[in-house]
Parts: C-alpha cells; structure tokens; sequence
C-alpha cells in the first residue's frame, strides 16, 4: 500500500470534506441560475408594459393616465415575479 494515497482517501471520505464539497457545489449552481433568475424580472416587466402601452392606445388613453397606468402594471409585475421566485427558492429548499 502506497502511503501517499492513504492521506487522500481518507480526506475524500472526510465529513468536512463532503460538507465543503456539497457548499461550493451549491455555490456554484446558484451562480449559473443567477443570470436567469435576474433576467426573468427585467422581461417581464418591459413585455407587459409594451403590452398595456399598446392595449391604453387602443383605447385611447394619453399622458398621465397612460403612464400611471403602465407604472401600477410594472409595479404588479414587479410584486407577482418577486413572490414567484421566492416561492420557487422556498421550495426548492425543502
């Protein structure tokens, strides 16, 4: 038996080791998820606001109706994507 190899084996059955392993392993799936989740938001807003500007159009509504109107919608884009995701990471934590 080859006593370099011993060392290793036992770090790699290590509980710390594991544990350690397991953190940078999260870490670095939250870092590739991130860019996505941090996109969703920004989309959906500019997708339903360019959708209620067009809808207030055809109905006719200008100036600061219109554009109360495309801020409450951002707002509540906003407030319903935020919840989503924390759902989203809620569950996925358990």
């Amino acid at each position: 038996m080859d006593v370099t190899t011993k060392p290793q084996t036992d770090l790699l059955r290590s509980r710390l080791f594991r544990w350690v392993t397991c953190i940078l392993t999260q870490a670095i799936c939250s870092l590739l998820e991130d860019p996505m989740n941090k996109l969703i938001l920004p989309v959906a807003i500019f997708v339903s606001v360019i959708l209620t500007g067009k809808i207030a159009e055809h109905y006719g509504l200008e100036g600061s109706w219109k554009i109360g109107l495309l801020c409450l919608v951002a707002a509540a884009v906003q407030i319903a994507v935020t919840r989503f995701q924390r759902y989203q990471r809620q569950k996925a934590q358990l």
